[in-house]
């Protein structure tokens, strides 16, 4: 390997590792409370520990092309205001030798984004509902404040939990019984789980029974100082039996299967696809932004390329994000999914070759 491609390679790794750690320590840090519920619920240590694991990849997609982006900013930056790229310029070395190793690293980055977004991400999003699933196995409380794992729809739940999801107290849960289009209704003063069982104390039950020959609804109030059950039993009738996955918890090789399978719309599919193409090069793209607008051969630091760059990220988070919700129509998710890179490419080329001819 050539001595610039190495020094090259090694500065732009250092920024690039250093960048993607920091996201990774700002998601755990957000996720902290979500991680040390798990943990309260009996998880063994490397439970835990994968758990913990798990979420990492949920942040990867997002943060490695900006990552990308920083790493070529500072890299080619410092490069401009230390004189090193107009010594290699002058020595004959051209603007295409200079930046073709961290072209290369930003298409490595995104090949790996890529991969990341449509294999692991998905596969974490699985292990992760899983876990929280059987969690609420050990502990109906937990599932409680789940409602989107809940069997029972249009329910009601509000009630005080103790910061070990141990414990609770003022509860009440109103829930729909469809057999008689009624509600029904059940509050405590105190429910917990200890040693495997649901303890409640000073629990009510008030369901309706059907209309009396008077016309006169019939209810059933029951009240009782202590109850138990077993916690495992009280959350497997409660909880939904499987899980739900949508097209973005698939891997790629099953996105299409499952379309094939169950008819699924073609346009959500090839959304889907676009979706993830999008994301995965987007390292690329961020890399050639960068190099192509942190590039200052004259005398004079300038801010305006940085300001551009900053305005060109944001542009193709932003329709990312807006291309995401729109699923039925192809051409207009399908270009915001790829017009803000077009736009990068022609923009960076245009630049560099300006500064090449010394335009700018």
């Amino acid at each position: 390997m050539p001595l610039l491609w190495s020094y090259l390679i090694r500065s732009f790794l250092k920024v690039f590792l250093l960048s993607v750690s920091s996201f990774i320590g700002v998601l755990l840090v957000t996720r902290m409370k979500e991680i040390a519920r798990f943990a309260a619920l009996g998880s063994n240590f490397w439970g835990t520990i994968s758990f913990v694991l798990y979420q990492i990849p949920h942040i990867l997609p997002i943060a490695i092309p900006i990552s990308c982006l920083i790493s070529s900013l500072i890299l080619i930056q410092k490069m401009s205001t230390s004189g090193e790229i107009t010594t290699l310029r002058a020595s004959g070395i051209g603007f295409r030798v200079i930046l073709m190793p961290i072209i290369i690293m930003g298409l490595i980055a995104s090949i790996l984004n890529f991969y990341i977004c449509s294999e692991v991400t998905t596969t974490a999003k699985q292990v992760v509902r899983t876990m929280a699933l059987e969690d609420t196995s050990i502990n109906p409380l937990v599932l409680l404040q789940r409602q989107k794992l809940l069997k029972i729809n249009e329910s009601y739940i509000d009630m005080e939990i103790d910061e070990d999801q141990n414990r609770a107290k003022n509860l009440i849960f109103v829930a729909p019984n469809h057999s008689n289009n009624h509600l029904s209704l059940v509050s405590a003063d105190r429910f917990y789980v200890e040693k495997g069982e649901f303890i409640g104390e000073n629990v009510s039950l008030i369901s309706y029974l059907g209309k009396d020959p008077d016309h006169f609804d019939t209810l059933m109030i029951e009240n009782q100082s202590k109850m138990s059950t077993s916690a495992e039993s009280i959350s497997n009738l409660m909880k939904k039996n499987r899980l739900r996955l949508n097209i973005s918890s698939l891997p790629m090789r099953l996105v299409f299967a499952r379309g094939k399978l169950l008819g699924t719309n073609r346009a959500i599919l090839i959304n889907e696809a676009l979706r993830r193409l999008s994301l995965g090069f987007a390292a690329l793209s961020m890399t050639f932004l960068g190099i192509s607008f942190a590039i200052n051969i004259s005398r004079v630091p300038k801010k305006r390329g940085l300001i551009i760059a900053a305005l060109f990220s944001a542009l193709l988070l932003t329709c990312y994000l807006f291309a995401k919700g729109i699923k039925m129509n192809l051409l207009l998710s399908g270009t915001l999914f790829l017009f803000p890179h077009l736009l990068i490419y022609i923009t960076g080329f245009r630049r560099i070759r300006n500064i090449s001819r010394g335009m700018e």
